[in-house]
């Protein structure tokens, strides 16, 4: 791991919410609940952690990048949703969903346990990216010249996808990305897959470490 990669996460970290013990072990049983294609009912959750949805549902309530139905089921969390249309694919055991940027389908394979295939749409050409991501390895890349735009925003504030999953897309080169970029993205940089995977890594270390 280079010692750029770990000089953006420093940077990056800065705007990461904290995360007790309940949420690290909240989230991760709402990943591999939503990974399994249905939204997730507070019922469901309550039996997974042995805690009572009432507890469940006042602890998350002032919580950000939660996307829920009118029923108050979770249909979203931090990157990965069920009936959610976006360029970014992820498939686990054959059950396709969306991730709110292209990162997201590089980091929660690991959190999910679980090994997934996806598919990265460039914008700018359209073409798709394909590999294989798993909890501690990124395999099968279609196109070893492909490039994840990013951002290292000030803060994340309440609306994650708008400040930051709106600049995280895959394209098929770097030079296409710097077409992107020069369009109005200028505090964007590229990195590699395989740069962006290890700095999704860290992430999930550094919020996830006690239940990983």
């Amino acid at each position: 791991m280079t010692t750029n990669i770990k000089s953006i996460f420093e940077k990056l970290k800065g705007c990461l919410p904290e995360r007790d013990l309940f949420i690290q072990k909240f989230s991760i049983a709402t990943y591999k609940a939503l990974s399994k294609g249905s939204v997730v009912t507070l019922k469901e959750l309550e039996k997974t952690l042995d805690i009572s949805k009432e507890t469940i549902a006042k602890n998350i309530n002032k919580y950000p990048g939660i996307q829920k139905n009118e029923d108050d089921d979770i249909k979203g969390f931090w990157g990965l949703a069920v009936n959610y249309k976006s360029p970014h694919q992820i498939a686990f055991n054959g059950v396709e969903l969306n991730t709110w940027c292209a990162w997201d389908a590089l980091f929660i394979p690991e959190l999910v346990g679980d090994t997934a295939e996806v598919e990265l749409t460039c914008p700018l050409s359209g073409s798709l990216i394909k590999l294989t991501v798993g909890p501690k390895k990124i395999s099968n890349i279609s196109n070893n010249k492909a490039v994840i735009s990013f951002i290292v925003p000030s803060e994340l504030g309440e609306n994650t996808i708008q400040n930051f999953c709106c600049y995280v897309h895959a394209f098929k080169n770097e030079e296409t990305f710097n077409i992107w970029k020069n369009d109005g993205h200028q505090d964007c940089f590229h990195l590699s897959l395989q740069e962006a995977f290890e700095i999704g890594q860290l992430k999930n270390q550094y919020q996830f470490g006690e239940v990983l």
